[in-house]
């Protein structure tokens, strides 16, 4: 195994860096970097990039980049670990989708593979895909439900050759989510890979803010799964462990038409199976009228919901998946 070289950073066969790649500078003098920690193998083997916070506020995929990236051992390794706990630092900062210094790009999961001459956002994409997305051959990307919406457990794949990569993330992850009838779109990390045939997955696990509730476990999840992944790439030794059964499904993500304050049935459950015309929640107004029913369109999963009370008209309000045949 040779020494792995990203940017000014080298790494010797069988040890780890961590450094930063810059981009380019804030107005302030001070650099706009991505942050990378690379794990090398001992041996030969396949690269694996692992990427967290393209959002900025969605925070189990960043914890759960950084706690792998330390516990890896090099010396029981094939190959390399790209691991990049926050793609876009300034989202970070802001706590928010997009960085509050780009006025003009609001999420940078919509404009990849960028711009060497475009916005902020662009330029960030652009080294993100030329230096670093170029030496990798899988690429993971890590997302929750953000501030306003959890998700359960699911893995997302836009075509039927990563079908097996993402059944290999395993145990818990048992929704498959093929978004081959509404592809992710080219500007997604998904998209701008499947363009020069790089497989690459998304796991999506968790929101509200992160901290409370299934934190904690939610971030176990996620170590687990991108473990299974290293071991079904023959990074890791081992046998990667498998769901017990797989649903694969399409999925909807259902909008409402009022604005208003969410009321869920007494019922309603993430994970739970519900039946076309079931009653899901009410949207309200101020005066405890009802102003608009969120209905199940179909027999299907629920995988996700909005966990703020107040609504707009059209934002997401429930995630449900229609279990493909």
């Amino acid at each position: 195994m040779s020494e792995f070289k990203l940017g000014n950073i080298s790494v010797p066969a069988g040890t780890k860096k961590t450094g930063y790649l810059p981009v380019t500078n804030r107005p302030d003098g001070s650099m706009v970097s991505i942050p990378l920690m690379i794990v090398n193998g001992k041996e030969d083997g396949p690269t694996l990039l692992v990427i967290a916070s393209q959002h900025g506020d969605e925070h189990e995929g960043t914890l759960s980049v950084i706690n792998l990236g330390k516990t890896l051992d090099p010396a029981k390794m094939k190959g390399t670990f790209i691991g990049i706990p926050v793609l876009h630092v300034d989202a970070f900062h802001g706590m928010q989708r997009g960085s509050p210094y780009d006025k003009y790009i609001g999420d940078m999961n919509r404009i990849h593979p960028g711009r060497d001459d475009g916005f902020m956002t662009e330029k960030i994409s652009h080294v993100f895909f030329e230096k670093i997305v170029s030496r990798a051959d899988t690429l993971v990307d890590l997302h929750c439900g953000a501030n306003y919406l959890y998700l359960t457990e699911q893995v997302g794949f836009e075509d039927s050759s990563n079908r097996e990569l993402a059944k290999s993330v395993g145990g818990s992850w048992d929704i498959l989510w093929n978004a081959g009838e509404k592809p992710f779109g080219s500007g997604t990390s998904k998209g701008a890979c499947a363009k020069i045939g790089l497989p690459a997955i998304i796991l999506e696990l968790g929101g509200m803010g992160g901290r409370l509730d299934h934190f904690q476990e939610n971030i176990v999840k996620m170590v687990d799964g991108i473990t299974n992944v290293m071991k079904y790439l023959n990074i890791l030794e081992g046998k990667p462990q498998t769901a017990e059964k797989y649903t694969e499904i399409h999925l909807l993500q259902k909008h409402c038409n009022h604005g208003g304050i969410v009321v869920l049935e007494p019922d309603f459950a993430i994970r739970n199976w519900v039946k076309k015309g079931k009653k899901l929640m009410n949207i309200i107004d101020f005066f405890g009228n009802t102003v608009e029913e969120i209905i199940a369109p179909f027999d299907g999963l629920i995988t996700g919901v909005r966990v703020y009370p107040l609504v707009h008209a059209g934002d997401w309000v429930v995630m449900i998946g229609e279990p493909i045949e």
